[in-house]
């Protein structure tokens, strides 16, 4: 057989052959975009900035497939390394730290909140969680988003992030920690 199909197993894909039709890639690609686009936006803070990244992302991966080795790893954990390299390669140009979210970038929120108000105090509450979040070493910042808008799990973070499973869930741990801290700061000062 000279097409590869990706393999389903619960929510995840497992590609089974090294060479993959379009058809299987499109399969791919609408499996994986949402949680890569969150990824993205978790990490730079800018939708127009998430989704050229997120764009470049599947562009690479496309370009690069005949590459990928599922003996060496899930097709996911390819694909974020893919996604944390473009990443550190735009920060690391743009020098200065995530922009703060506002109610123009996540448009969505306007949509949902059944009010202007409303809308403007989730707004409100989207900034001060992104700036916590950049309070947090890159490590944390880095696994929170992996966890949180990538939806990866400890295990799965440890091998992209090249770590000790336990140690990811204790990093987490105080991660959210510190950043519940961070955000009551937050609310009893303002």
């Amino acid at each position: 057989m000279d097409k590869a199909i990706p393999l389903i197993k619960g929510n995840r894909f497992r590609v089974q052959e090294p060479t993959l039709n379009k058809v299987a890639f499109e399969e791919l690609y609408s499996a994986y975009l949402p949680r890569v686009f969150n990824y993205v936006s978790y990490r730079v803070g800018n939708q127009k900035v998430a989704e050229d990244i997120t764009s470049e992302v599947f562009e690479r991966a496309l370009k690069h497939l005949h590459t990928y080795r599922s003996d060496l790893g899930a097709f996911s954990t390819w694909l974020f390394k893919i996604t944390r390299n473009l990443i550190s390669n735009y920060l690391r140009t743009q020098r200065r730290q995530p922009e703060a979210l506002s109610l123009e970038t996540y448009p969505a929120i306007a949509v949902s909140s059944p009010s202007a108000e409303q809308a403007a105090i989730e707004a409100e509450r989207l900034r001060h969680v992104q700036a916590c979040l950049m309070q947090l070493p890159d490590r944390e910042q880095e696994i929170v988003a992996l966890k949180f808008g990538f939806g990866l799990g400890n295990s799965e973070i440890a091998k992209v992030m090249n770590l000790n499973p336990n140690h990811v869930g204790v990093l987490l741990h105080r991660a959210l920690h510190m950043l519940r801290q961070s955000l009551e700061q937050v609310e009893v000062g303002g």
